[in-house]
C-alpha cells in the first residue's frame, strides 16, 4: 500500500493532475465552483483540492460544527439517520488498549496522508461524518476541542 501511495504521490505532479492549494479568510469568500461545504462560521480556511475529493483546514466553533453537520445530515436522513449530532472521539476509551493503539495509529497514517502533517493528530480530536450520496461520497470532521481547528475531508462520488 505504500508503494502505490509513493507511486501515484511522485507521479501525479508530471501529469498536471496534482494538488492545487487556495487560502480564504472566511467562508464568504470561498467561491462557490469549489464545491466546498464549510459552516458559515469558518475562517483562516486552506484548501487543498484533488480530483475527486478535497481537504480544507479551518477554525470554526465547535457548536457551529455540530449545526453545520445537523444541517448536511437532515437533507440526507436516508443516508444518515436521525442520531443526535455530536461529536465521536477517534479512540473508543472502552476498547482494549492494544485495540485503542492500533486504532490510532491507522487514524494518524489516514490524517497525514490526507492533511501533511501527522503532528497535528492526537487523541482527543473528535470526528463527524455526513454521507453525501448512495455511491459512497461522503465528508468528515475532525474537531480539536482545544484549539478550533477544524480538518475536513469531502470524497465526491
Amino acid at each position: 500500500m505504500r508503494t502505490l501511495l509513493l507511486m501515484i504521490a511522485v507521479t501525479l505532479p508530471f501529469f498536471g493532475c496534482g494538488p492545487s492549494q487556495r487560502s480564504f479568510p472566511t467562508a464568504g469568500e470561498v467561491p462557490d465552483e469549489s464545491h466546498l461545504l464549510l459552516p458559515p462560521e469558518a475562517s483562516d480556511i486552506v484548501l487543498t483540492e484533488h480530483g475527486g475529493f478535497h481537504t480544507a483546514v479551518f477554525t470554526c466553533p465547535q457548536s457551529a460544527v455540530e449545526r453545520f453537520i445537523t444541517k448536511l445530515r437532515s437533507e440526507r436522513p436516508f443516508l444518515n439517520g436521525a442520531d443526535p449530532v455530536s461529536g465521536t472521539p477517534i479512540v473508543n476509551p472502552d476498547d482494549d488498549p492494544f485495540i485503542q493503539q492500533q486504532t490510532f495509529d491507522i487514524r494518524q497514517q489516514e490524517f497525514a496522508i490526507r492533511f501533511g502533517n501527522a503532528q497535528e493528530f492526537h487523541a482527543s480530536l473528535l470526528s463527524y461524518e455526513v454521507a453525501l450520496s448512495r455511491r459512497g461520497g461522503n465528508l468528515g470532521i475532525l474537531f480539536d476541542p482545544a484549539s478550533s481547528r477544524c480538518y475536513l475531508d469531502t470524497v465526491y462520488k
